[in-house]
């Protein structure tokens, strides 16, 4: 499935979710996680690895992202890598990470290589 912000794909038991640089409105960002989210129930593939394109991504940003994920609910065995391409945007991702965390939102972490990120997602349950 692809559309202008962004693609998936499952393989692997690992859905690859791609959110394009150009998006950063709120709008936007729910309509990625509502395609996410029917995606991966339609695949039955709930381990999703997002690979971000997003730069300059800031706190203001993060925020934003934790509010969208609290309106999505996700479900409880959804699992989410995060892989940034941009490392000048990685303390922004590990501030929203840390939130979701603690707000027990979701099982997230934040990666910089993409290995590290599918072997941290396989090893879910």
């Amino acid at each position: 499935m692809e559309e202008a912000h962004h693609k998936f794909s499952c393989e692997a038991g690992v859905t690859t979710a791609t959110l394009s640089a150009d998006i950063d409105e709120i709008q936007g960002l729910l309509d990625f996680g509502i395609a996410l989210k029917n995606y991966c129930e339609d695949n039955n593939c709930f381990r999703v690895l997002v690979e971000s394109e997003r730069t300059n991504y800031s706190l203001l940003n993060a925020f934003d992202d934790s509010f969208v994920i609290e309106a999505l609910a996700p479900p409880a065995d959804v699992h989410v890598a995060v892989l940034t391409v941009d490392p000048s945007n990685y303390d922004a991702y590990q501030f929203v990470v840390n939130l979701l965390k603690v707000k027990k939102l979701l099982d997230i972490d934040i990666f910089k290589n993409r290995e590290e990120a599918v072997q941290w997602l396989l090893a879910r349950e």
